[in-house]
């Protein structure tokens, strides 16, 4: 918290935190708990904008493909492709949307769900990591 208060004090006028999908101050799960609280703390600090961004998982590309790949397509299909919110991203593309939100100079506090990205990631055609 103090490096946040630090960066207010510089003049920094916007916030992009790589959260989790989960993150609530009263999930169950300890790590989601604390991520939540952080998440909530960040509406009431003096940022023009803020954006929490929660993916369902990050993984590099080689181990996407060989451990969240194939359950991954089988239970997407399964459920009619509506499992993009579960859909693990590739670090780099995280990036890359947390970049092309904060380019978009919007005002308030945001918070980006997994699939949200992934949606994103796919309309752009973002290649996966070499």
């Amino acid at each position: 918290l103090a490096i946040v208060k630090q960066a207010v004090k510089q003049g920094v006028n916007q916030l992009l935190l790589a959260s989790s999908k989960g993150a609530h101050k009263d999930a169950l799960l300890p790590g989601l708990q604390l991520r939540g609280l952080l998440d909530e703390v960040m509406k009431y600090q003096k940022f023009w904008s803020v954006h929490i961004f929660r993916p369902a998982v990050t993984l590099p590309d080689d181990r996407r493909g060989r451990i969240a790949g194939p359950f991954g397509r089988f239970f997407n299909r399964l459920s009619g492709e509506q499992l993009h919110e579960f859909e693990p991203l590739e670090p780099q593309h995280l990036a890359a949307f947390m970049v092309a939100q904060a380019q978009l100079l919007r005002e308030g506090y945001h918070i980006h769900a997994s699939g949200e990205i992934s949606q994103w990631t796919n309309q752009q055609l973002l290649p996966p990591q070499a």
